[in-house]
């Protein structure tokens, strides 16, 4: 990016993005239909997660809530360690 504030303008413009995983592997042709797969409405939304992730003293109910459905590795990680250390585990 070479632009030394763009953490904090992605931040503050709170519009995070997201990756898509392949269930099911196979070839895709130009035109073929694809299916979102809407998730269901108890889990933490990506808004959620991108706040709770930039959150300093996150409410540890938050951080199991988000750890309920399934994020990405890193994510999961970040949100496990911070909860244990807030545990004192």
């Amino acid at each position: 990016m070479n632009d030394t504030g763009f953490v904090r303008k992605f931040r503050q413009a709170e519009r995070p993005g997201f990756y898509a995983r392949v269930l099911e592997g196979g070839p895709v042709t130009p035109h073929q239909a694809i299916e979102k797969i809407a998730a269901p409405s108890s889990y933490i939304t990506l808004n959620e997660v991108f706040g709770l992730w930039y959150e300093k003293n996150p409410d540890p109910a938050q951080l199991r809530w988000a750890l309920s459905a399934p994020l990405a590795a890193r994510a999961r990680a970040v949100f496990a360690e911070r909860l244990q250390s807030q545990q004192g585990i």
